[in-house]
C-alpha cells in the first residue's frame, strides 16, 4: 500500500519549512500499523504536472487555500478513481460541511489516531464502507445517498509523548526542520487558531523534546540552527530547566543554537537566563500595536509598557528580537497606523529589534474576530469565496519582492479588509508601502542590525558593560580611533555623541558595516609595523580598543604604536577579558581549559591577562594608567557559562569570597607617561581598587583542622611529588 503527503499552498505564501503534520501521521503509523505500507510527499500543489498513483492520499489545507482543494481532488480522483482521498487540517476541522464531492473523508482535529483507524479498516476491508466508517470517531463523509455524515468527536490525546519522534525522513532535505515542543494554547487572542484548533494545552517532556532535537540532528548533520516554533515552549520554566540539562550533559549545545518564540508578559530576568543558557540566539513575539486601544482588541491584558520592557530585558542579554505588528483592526485610526509605524522606525534605528513584520488582521476560521465579523455580516460563510483570506501576512513572508506588489496583489484579489469605516484599505495600503519603503532603508543604513561576529546590543543605561563604560569617558565632539571596529555597533553609539571617528578594522565585510558611522574605515592589520603610516597625520583624543589586545600576538608593540598617535593629554581606553574570572578557576580545578566561540576563553584570543599582567602590559606601553573600572558578572549568570552546582559547594564559597572573582572584564584608561611620571606598581593599585580583598589561593577542602592545614598538606605532596620526579630523571640520565 502506497500512502501519499499533499499540501495545498498557494505560490506566493514562502514555505520556510515542510509541515510537520504528515512526518507524525507517517511515524505514528510506523510504531502501531502492522501492515507494510510505503510512505511518499507529493509536494505543494499546484506543482509541476505532478501525478501519484498512491492508493491514499492525504491532503491538508488552509482556509485561504481551500479553494484549490476541489481542484487538486478532482484531479486525483481523474486520474486514479480507486484512489482514496482523505482530507485534514484547519479548515475541515472547522467547517466539516464544506468536504467537498471529490473528497472521501475529512479528518477533524488532531488526527493521528483516526488516521490509524481509517488506514487499518481500509487494509482489512480493501475499502471502506459507511458501515465502518459510521463506528470510526472524529471524521466527516457522505454516504450512497450524498448525505453528509458527521461521527461523534474524538477525545483530544491527553499523553502526546506516546505519538513518538516525527518522521521528518519523509520529506527532502533541501530545507530545514523545526520543532513542536506541544500543542494548544492557554491565551485568549482573539485573532490566534492555535487554541481553536489544538484546544487545552499540552506538553511534550523535556526527554522527548531532547529526542527530537537529536532526530533532527542526525538527520541534518550540518545543521547550526533549529528553530521552536509552538505558542507555549517558554511557559513551564521547570521543563525548561531539564532540556538545559540534558543538552548541556549531551554537549548538544556546543553544536547547534536554536531561535523560539516567546510572549512578553513572561520575558523577565530569570527566562532570559534559561534562554542564554539554552543558545538561544533569536526570539520573535507579537507586539500587535503602538496603541494601547488596539493592542487590549487583538490581546486582553497586553499593553504597550510590557512590549517595552521585554525588549529591554531580552536587549540585555543581547538576545535579538523580531517583532510582529497588525493593522487593520476594527476601529483603527490612521493615527494608530502612524504610531505604530513610528515605533517599529524608532526599535528598528536603535537597534532594539532586528526585523519587523507587519500584517493586516485576518479573520482565521473559528477566532473572536471571525464570530464577530459573522454576527456583524461583514462574513457569509456560505458565499465566501476562501481565498479573499489570502494576502494578510506581511510582505517579507511572501514571494512578493517589495511591499508594491504585494498591496496591488491584494486589492485585485479583493482580500478581507475589516475596517473600512474607520480607515480606507486603500489608504492604509498606501500607508504601508509607504513606511514599508522607510524600514527598507533604515536597514539599509544599519546593517549591523544582521548579528556579525562580536555584535553586541549597547544598553548605556547599563553600567555593568565594557561597551558603556568606555562609550562614557570618551567626551562629546572628542576625535576617536576605534580599534577592531568590527561591523560599527560602537561607532554608532560614538558617532550619536558627535564625535568623529576614525575606524581600524581587518574584515573588509563588516568594516563596510561600520563605514555609515564613521569619518574613515581603514583596512589594516593591528600587528603591521607600519600602522602609523596607514593613520597618516590623523591625532587622537581617545583610542578605543575594546576586547581587542588578547587577539594580537604583541599587544604591547601595537599600544606603542598607537599611542603616538594621542594628542596630548589623549587617552587609550581599553577594554580586557580577566581570565582569572571564578568561572576559570573552577574549571582549571578540574582539569578543563575549554575554547568557547566567545567569551573569555575565545578560541581566537591569543593572550590572556590577569590584573597584574594587565598593568604589566601598560607599564611596558609606557602608559600611565589614570582608571581601572570593571564590568561584574557573578557565577550564576549564563554569561559566566559554567554550571556550579557540579562543584563543591565549600570551593566555590571559596572562590566567591574573593571579591575579584566575578571580575569578567577590566575597562583601562591611560595616558603616556611623562618626565616626572613613573611606571604603575601593581600593588598599589590593586590595594587601592580592592582594599578588603587579597587574592588567595583556592584549597581542595581538607581534613576537619581546616583549610590551612589542607593546603599544607597539599603543598607538601606536591613538594614529594616532585622530589621523585626529580629524582627518577636523574636516575635516567645517569
Amino acid at each position: 500500500m502506497k500512502i501519499g503527503f499533499l499540501q495545498i499552498a498557494h505560490h506566493h505564501d514562502v514555505t520556510y519549512h515542510y509541515p510537520l503534520a504528515f512526518a507524525c501521521l507517517k511515524s505514528y503509523l510506523d510504531v502501531h500499523l502492522k501492515s507494510p505500507f510505503q510512505a511518499v510527499w507529493l509536494g505543494d500543489y499546484p506543482g509541476q504536472g505532478k501525478t501519484t498513483d498512491a492508493d491514499v492520499v492525504c491532503i491538508s489545507s488552509l482556509s485561504q487555500d481551500f479553494d484549490e482543494v476541489e481542484i487538486a481532488a478532482a484531479n486525483i480522483k481523474k486520474e486514479h478513481p480507486d484512489a482514496l482521498i482523505l482530507l485534514g487540517g484547519q479548515h475541515i476541522t472547522h467547517f466539516p460541511e464544506t468536504l467537498p464531492p471529490s473528497v472521501d473523508i475529512g479528518v477533524i482535529g488532531e488526527g493521528e489516531v483516526t488516521f490509524l483507524e481509517l488506514i487499518k479498516s481500509y487494509v482489512k476491508n480493501k475499502s471502506l464502507t459507511c458501515e465502518a466508517l459510521r463506528s470510526i470517531k472524529g471524521i466527516v463523509f457522505r454516504d450512497s445517498t450524498g448525505e453528509l455524515i458527521k461521527t461523534e468527536s474524538r477525545r483530544l490525546i491527553e499523553n502526546i509523548n506516546e505519538l513518538g519522534l516525527p518522521d521528518r525522513a519523509l520529506y527532502p532535505i533541501d530545507k530545514k526542520p523545526y520543532l513542536l515542543t506541544s500543542r494548544g494554547c492557554s491565551y485568549k487572542c482573539s485573532f490566534c487558531s492555535s487554541r481553536a484548533f489544538w484546544g487545552k494545552p499540552r506538553h511534550f517532556s523535556a526527554e522527548y523534546v531532547c529526542k527530537d532535537i537529536e532526530s533532527i540532528m542526525n538527520l541534518h548533520s550540518d545543521i547550526g540552527l533549529i528553530g521552536i516554533w509552538d505558542d507555549l515552549f517558554i511557559t513551564n520554566r521547570e521543563r525548561l530547566r531539564k532540556i538545559r540539562d540534558i543538552l548541556r550533559s549531551q554537549r548538544v549545545l556546543q553544536k547547534v543554537r536554536f531561535a523560539c518564540n516567546v510572549r512578553a508578559n513572561l520575558v523577565d530576568e530569570e527566562l532570559c537566563t534559561l534562554l542564554h543558557e539554552l543558545r538561544i540566539t533569536s526570539v520573535s513575539f507579537g507586539f500587535e500595536s503602538a496603541s494601547n486601544r488596539i493592542l487590549h482588541v487583538l490581546k486582553p491584558g497586553a499593553s504597550v509598557k510590557d512590549n517595552l520592557r521585554a525588549i529591554q530585558l531580552l536587549n540585555k542579554f543581547n538576545i535579538p528580537v523580531c517583532c510582529s505588528f497588525i493593522l487593520g483592526v476594527p476601529g483603527e485610526r490612521e493615527e494608530d497606523v502612524h504610531k505604530t509605524y513610528r515605533l517599529i522606525l524608532d526599535l528598528i534605528g536603535t537597534q532594539r529589534i532586528v526585523e519587523a513584520h507587519v500584517n493586516i488582521l485576518m479573520p482565521m476560521p473559528n477566532t473572536e474576530v471571525w464570530r464577530q465579523m459573522e454576527r456583524t455580516g461583514l462574513i457569509k460563510q456560505d458565499s465566501l469565496r476562501w481565498s479573499r483570506l489570502r494576502y494578510y501576512a506581511s510582505y517579507l513572508d511572501t514571494t512578493f519582492e517589495n511591499p508594491e506588489d504585494w498591496a496591488c496583489a491584494r486589492l485585485k484579489n479583493d482580500s478581507i479588509y475589516l475596517n473600512e469605516d474607520y480607515l480606507k484599505e486603500k489608504r492604509l495600503l498606501d500607508l504601508i508601502v509607504h513606511y514599508e519603503n522607510k524600514i527598507i532603508n533604515e536597514m539599509e543604513k544599519r546593517k549591523p542590525l544582521t548579528p556579525y561576529p562580536y555584535y553586541a546590543h549597547i544598553d548605556l543605561s547599563n553600567k555593568n558593560t565594557a561597551h558603556t563604560l568606555m562609550t562614557d569617558k570618551v567626551k562629546d565632539s572628542s576625535c576617536v580611533l576605534e580599534c577592531g571596529s568590527s561591523g560599527g555597533h560602537m561607532t554608532q553609539v560614538l558617532a550619536q555623541k558627535k564625535c568623529g571617528v576614525d575606524c581600524i578594522e581587518i574584515d573588509k565585510t563588516v568594516a563596510n558595516l561600520a563605514a555609515p558611522f564613521a569619518r574613515n574605515v581603514y583596512l589594516a592589520d593591528l600587528e603591521d609595523t607600519n600602522l602609523l603610516k596607514t593613520l597618516k597625520d590623523s591625532s587622537y583624543d581617545f583610542i578605543i580598543c575594546g576586547d581587542i589586545l588578547e587577539h594580537l600576538r604583541t599587544p604591547v608593540n601595537c599600544l606603542l604604536q598607537l599611542k603616538e598617535k594621542l594628542k596630548p593629554g589623549g587617552k587609550i581606553i581599553a577594554s580586557i577579558p580577566n581570565v582569572a574570572h571564578g568561572s576559570v578557576r573552577l574549571k582549571l580545578l578540574k582539569g578543563r581549559f575549554e575554547y568557547e566561540n566567545n567569551g573569555l576563553l575565545d578560541r581566537s584570543h591569543l593572550k590572556f591577562f590577569d590584573f597584574y599582567s594587565i598593568v604589566e602590559l601598560f607599564n611596558d606601553a609606557k602608559l600611565l594608567i589614570e582608571s581601572i573600572d570593571v564590568v561584574r558578572i557573578p557565577l550564576e549568570h549564563p554569561i559566566a557559562n559554567i554550571d556550579i552546582s557540579g562543584y563543591d559547594k565549600l570551593i566555590v564559597e571559596k572562590i566567591k569570597n574573593d571579591k575579584t572573582s566575578d571580575i569578567f572584564q577590566y575597562v583601562i584608561c591611560a595616558q603616556n607617561i611623562t618626565g616626572s611620571d613613573g611606571p604603575d606598581n601593581a600593588d598599589s593599585l590593586y590595594n587601592r581598587l580592592f582594599p578588603t580583598s587579597v587574592p588567595t589561593a583556592v584549597a581542595v577542602p581538607g581534613p576537619p583542622e581546616g583549610p590551612a592545614t589542607a593546603n599544607k598538606a597539599l603543598l607538601s605532596k606536591i613538594k614529594g611529588q616532585i622530589s621523585s620526579l626529580i629524582c627518577s630523571f636523574t636516575k635516567k640520565e645517569k
